[in-house]
């Protein structure tokens, strides 16, 4: 997976988490990530990444550490995503 591919599926998963925290339910046209994510047997910890992300963040991203922690944190929730041995 490329830098686009893993920024645009991170993103999908966190969009489906919002979704999610809205009252929003999947249906079967909905993308695989928005379908998952409630059952998943990593939500907990994606959705607390995204806590601890949100945490952190200063409403902008201007530094090569903020690049840096908004990418570890991309690749940290497609890691508990596609975890589902």
């Amino acid at each position: 997976m490329n830098e686009e591919q893993t920024k645009n599926f991170a993103e999908s998963i966190v969009k489906a988490l919002v979704d999610l925290s809205l009252g929003k339910e999947p249906n079967i046209f909905s993308k695989s990530p928005f379908r998952k994510l409630s059952d998943h047997k990593n939500f907990s910890f994606i959705r607390d990444a995204y806590i601890d992300y949100l945490k952190e963040f200063d409403g902008k991203i201007d530094s090569e550490e903020d690049m840096k922690r908004l990418f570890d944190f991309r690749l940290k929730i497609l890691n508990y995503f596609n975890d589902e041995k």
